[in-house]
């Protein structure tokens, strides 16, 4: 299979915080509301809610605020989708071996498919099948119930965020490394593909539940915030929240969340967000300004460029660009995450910039041969790719 393989920088602490583009505004719309888990909307604008660990209920907010039980008997519920026609809602069951149910607009509900290991979170794709996340493997579940499997890959560390694209291509987040893949369903074996790293372990987890929405990735974090990930790119950002913890409204730059953890995105790009620090269910109304400019990452802002040449043995530069002057960090690290070298860290002019690396550490020393990472990291956002030296 065809992959890059996975950064594990689970101890970095970069500077350089990343402000959300602030033009999009976070409300409260409901509160105690015990949910570790996900949210979604149906067609009429009701917003649903799963209890994880919480409880055994799912709960419908509808559009007044008014939170009313849909289903009970729902307990370890994850992951929430509904299909095209906006009123079937499917879930996960996390259990092993563990189900996914599907709910009529009453609350009934009947199997679609069991005995998955651990379903976490699901997605429709463009054609009508439902995709899932378990265990290390992506499944893909049939109108029918038939269930076949796309990818099982350990560098899926325990995948939780799960969302698909209108081309069918298949993003994953690993919840316990903070890695996001692109899966391609090639034949006759799926691709897999690194795309960007979120970094925030405070809360002993990375990555919480992903949705997809105009090009871009909206996903939550054990740093309370929300980021972005263009899927051209991987470049990182910051949508909402200052990364302290709280549950203040407003500007999403200075807006707080508790642990948000369940997301989803509405074809308008409203985001919903549902956190269990705070057991509430939070609106993000996008930029009033629509079109390109009006969302995070669509400007100049950073490119990181392949090092040339690679892999090496002596020496490789590494050229990157940013969109505008401002404090810049470029490292190393091995694929345990461990700093190997800084090669800049301060002020850096808008336009392009080179950098040698001679191969060494921090300490002089001549590093082994092995695949290293290299990120950068600015105002805008945050990039990462690989190297390999040979030696």
């Amino acid at each position: 299979m065809n992959r890059a393989v996975p950064i594990l920088l689970t101890c970095l602490c970069l500077l350089f915080p990343v402000r959300p583009l602030g033009a999009q505004t976070v409300t409260t719309i409901a509160t105690g509301i015990p949910s570790n888990g996900d949210v979604t909307a149906d067609a009429a604008g009701n917003v649903y809610v799963s209890c994880e660990n919480a409880d055994s209920v799912i709960r419908k907010i509808a559009p007044d605020g008014t939170v009313t039980t849909f289903a009970t008997a729902f307990l370890n519920s994850r992951g929430l989708a509904f299909d095209a026609t906006g009123d079937t809602l499917f879930v996960a069951k996390f259990n092993f071996p563990g189900p996914i149910r599907k709910l009529d607009p009453g609350g009934g509900n009947t199997l679609l498919a069991k005995n998955l290991n651990q379903p976490t979170s699901v997605a429709f794709g463009p054609g009508g099948d439902l995709y899932v996340t378990a265990a290390t493997t992506v499944h893909k579940i049939d109108p029918a119930g038939n269930v076949s499997n796309v990818t099982s890959d350990a560098v899926l560390n325990r995948p939780h965020g799960l969302a698909v694209d209108e081309n069918g291509m298949i993003y994953v987040a690993s919840a316990h490394d903070g890695n996001i893949y692109r899966v391609e369903e090639t034949s006759p074996t799926a691709t897999v593909t690194f795309l960007a790293w979120v970094d925030g372990l405070q809360q002993a987890w990375a990555c919480g539940f992903m949705t997809y929405h105009g090009g871009r990735l909206y996903i939550t974090n054990g740093d309370n915030k929300v980021h972005c990930i263009d899927t051209s790119t991987g470049l990182v950002t910051d949508y909402a929240g200052t990364g302290q913890a709280g549950g203040l409204d407003g500007p999403a730059d200075q807006a707080t969340f508790s642990a948000p953890n369940g997301i989803w995105a509405s074809p308008d790009g409203t985001i919903w967000v549902a956190e269990w620090g705070l057991q509430r269910v939070r609106r993000i109304d996008p930029p009033a300004v629509t079109g390109a400019a009006a969302l995070p990452g669509t400007g100049t802002g950073p490119q990181l460029a392949q090092n040339r040449p690679n892999p090496f043995t002596g020496g490789t530069a590494i050229a990157f660009e940013i969109g505008r002057p401002g404090a810049v960090r470029l490292q190393i690290h091995d694929a345990a995450g461990r700093l190997v070298r800084t090669l800049v860290n301060g002020e850096r002019g808008a336009g392009s910039h080179v950098v040698r690396w001679d191969g060494r550490t921090q300490e002089g020393t001549v590093a082994a041969a092995g695949v290293y990472f290299y990120r950068l990291r600015s105002a805008e956002g945050a990039l990462t790719r690989s190297l390999t030296i040979l030696r």
